[in-house]
Formats: C-alpha cells, sequence, structure tokens
C-alpha cells in the first residue's frame, strides 16, 4: 500500500471509527481518480470557454457539452446552451434573464433562491399548498417559461420573500451510518433528522403558513 491509499484508509477509519478493507480503500482511491479527471477536463474546457468569452464579450451558444443548466440544472442538448460572463445556462433560462424575469446573480448564488423540487426535499412541500400560497399572495414565485409559453420552471428568491424561508446554511443534512448484509455503509440524511426542526425554522414564516394550512385542510 502506498502512501496516498495510507493516507485514505486513515481517514476511512477514522470517519468509519473502525478498520476497513483493502478493497474499500481501493474502490476509494480509484473514485478519486476519476473526480479528478473529471475536474481536469472540466476545466479545461471553461478555460476554452473563458478565451471565446474575450472574442464574443455578449456570449455565445454552445451544443451544451453534457452538462447542465446552472440555474434550472436540466441537462442541455445540442445548440441549447448559452455562456456569458455570467456562466452557462439552457436558452430558456438565459431568455429570462435577458427579460429580466430573474436576476444574474442567481448564477452566482445558488442559496439565494429555492426551486419546487427544493421545497419538497426540505420542506416536503406539495404542489397544491405552495399553488394555494401563491394564488393568497403569501410566497412570491418567479415564473421562466420556454417558447411555447408553458411553465419551464418556478424559483422562489430569497429577496422576494424576506423573512418567509430560511437560509439554505440552516438546512444542512448530515451523515450516518447503517448496516446491511454485515457492511456499513454511509446514508445522507435531511436537515429535520438531526434537529428540532421548529428550533431551526420557528421564527420564519413558512412554518407559521405551514401550520395554518395544515389546520385549514383538517378542518
Amino acid at each position: 500500500m502506498n502512501d496516498y491509499s495510507e493516507k485514505i484508509r486513515k481517514i476511512l477509519e477514522k470517519e468509519r471509527g473502525g478498520n476497513v478493507s483493502e478493497m474499500e480503500v481501493e474502490e476509494c482511491e480509484n473514485f478519486l481518480k476519476l473526480l479528478s479527471e473529471i475536474t481536469m477536463n472540466n476545466l479545461e474546457t471553461e478555460m476554452e470557454w473563458e478565451l471565446k468569452l474575450k472574442q464574443f464579450p455578449e456570449g455565445f451558444q454552445l451544443d451544451g457539452d453534457g452538462r447542465n443548466c446552472g440555474i434550472c440544472n436540466q441537462p442541455m442538448g445540442k445548440g441549447k446552451g448559452w455562456y456569458d460572463r455570467y456562466g452557462l445556462k439552457c436558452i430558456v433560462c438565459q431568455k429570462a434573464l435577458t427579460d429580466h424575469v430573474i436576476p444574474a446573480s442567481l448564477l452566482k448564488n445558488k442559496d439565494s433562491f429555492y426551486t419546487e423540487t427544493e421545497l419538497n426535499i426540505f420542506f416536503n412541500m406539495k404542489r397544491r399548498v405552495l399553488d394555494c400560497w401563491i394564488k393568497k399572495g403569501i410566497v412570491s414565485v418567479r415564473v421562466i417559461k420556454d417558447i411555447d409559453s408553458r411553465i419551464h420552471m418556478r424559483l422562489f428568491l430569497l429577496r422576494d420573500n424576506k423573512n418567509f424561508f430560511p437560509p439554505k446554511k440552516l438546512l444542512r443534512g448530515g451523515m450516518h451510518i447503517e448496516e446491511k448484509e454485515g457492511r456499513q455503509f454511509y446514508v445522507f440524511g435531511p436537515w429535520y433528522d438531526y434537529c428540532d426542526p421548529l428550533e431551526v425554522i420557528g421564527k420564519y414564516g413558512i412554518a407559521v403558513s405551514a401550520l395554518r394550512t395544515t389546520c385549514q385542510l383538517i378542518s
């Protein structure tokens, strides 16, 4: 076992609190090597984009390169990507930026807004409840539409909903160990599994509105 593998073994044993097999060390090492190769390839591609941006300062169209949009996170197909000084996004989200539906700052700060998917993950938010809140004006939404005027995505900015949604940094999940067939695995758990949810979000409007909506649905 070389020095690099030995370092990996020590880290795994410290995290797990016990011995690890050579196979586990090798699997981790291979994964890290693959991850570093992907990272280097991405950096080389982005450096090429930055050089091209000097020729086309307003931005240019891309083939998507198998990457996801920096805003909606959906994969971009051939000719469906756009790159400028704000970063990479799909042409639908680019149009929303151009039309001032959403601010370009979203690309630099992913913690400044929630998507519907994130609201479901973080708060188990159901669409019918969210639609009710939007209709009643409890929350403000930015709607991104595609070329056929269909809803592409709905975003909920923290600055549009001050003191309603908590900062994402308060909702970090955790890791715990589960055992299956004699082997231990690290499993990711949501934030509310590791704290009292009301202590974390009790002062934000979402907690009050969620409780009120639940009472209305029950009655």
